[in-house]
């Protein structure tokens, strides 16, 4: 019995003896000692980098935000001082600035008669000491008031070299009220206030420029005084003007506006410059001298 039991513990030795390669295979710690990675919201485990990290938490809907490109803040810098990547598109620091206007001048010699503008037939003698610039327009002429500012602008640089006039006129059967208007500011002293409150009334406030008190009115904010200004609507001076604006036009052959008469000579209208108002005026610039 003594010698059974010896047999049958040596027996339990060598069975034991023989697993321990196992046990120790099975508890071993996998590389870097990184604990189990927590699944995303969406169930997918996050993939541990070696090296003892803990897991990279997931966004709220499981997967990476994406910001989308275009018009994003410029990226702020990361803590170690090096900047973060910027995602492609229209960055402030990155954008590209907008094409400047062109300044190159234009030359006589490129511009041709029927393209560039009208040669008038059979012109008038140009008397003047300085080169010509007449604007003949429409009050309700949308195109009229398109091409306003930018002539304006050209004005005021170039009333020293040039002769520059506005000439308002109106076709049938349109009322002459806000023609005359016009003219009697300018007699006043404020001819520009007044076109410029006659275009915007029009255009932009959508007031009934034809209405004689919405035109005393408009005085009024140009600086003029009512009683004056109604005095002098209706003055032999002010039809003089508007029948002068009116003969000019005629004499040129003005059919539509905004037309741009050159020293009595040539006329420049909005399709000559593409329907590009800055070119149209480069157009008129290049023929003062002509």
């Amino acid at each position: 019995m003594l010698r059974f039991r010896s047999i049958f513990s040596g027996l339990l030795l060598c069975i034991w003896l023989a697993m321990m390669p196992l046990v120790q295979a099975e508890t071993s710690a996998t590389p870097g000692n990184n604990p189990p990675t927590a699944p995303s919201a969406s169930g997918a485990a996050a993939v541990a980098t070696p090296g003892n990290n803990p897991p990279t938490a997931p966004s709220a809907s499981g997967t990476a935000a994406i910001v989308p490109p275009g018009n994003n803040p410029p990226t702020a810098p990361s803590a170690s001082g090096a900047a973060a990547v910027a995602p492609p598109g229209n960055n402030p620091s990155t954008a590209t600035p907008a094409p400047a206007v062109a300044t190159t001048p234009l030359r006589f010699a490129d511009l041709v008669a029927g393209k560039q503008y009208i040669q008038i037939p059979n012109p008038p003698p140009f008397t003047g000491t300085k080169p010509q610039v007449l604007e003949i327009f429409n009050f309700k002429c949308p195109h009229c008031y398109q091409l306003h500012p930018v002539f304006e602008a050209w004005a005021d640089k170039n009333r020293e070299r040039f002769d520059i006039q506005s000439l308002p006129i109106v076709f049938d059967p349109q009322p002459d009220r806000p023609v005359r208007a016009y003219f009697t500011g300018l007699l006043l002293g404020k001819g520009k206030e007044m076109k410029h409150l006659i275009f915007k009334s029009g255009f932009t406030d959508k007031m009934d420029i034809e209405n004689p008190e919405v035109l005393t009115f408009l005085a009024e904010e140009a600086g003029l005084k009512a009683d004056q200004f109604k005095a002098q609507l209706n003055s032999f001076g002010v039809i003089a003007k508007v029948s002068q604006a009116k003969s000019l036009a005629q004499t040129f052959g003005i059919r539509g506006t905004p037309s741009v008469v050159v020293n009595g000579r040539y006329v420049v209208q909005g399709p000559h410059g593409q329907g590009d108002w800055q070119r149209v005026m480069a157009i008129v610039e290049t023929l003062t001298g002509h």
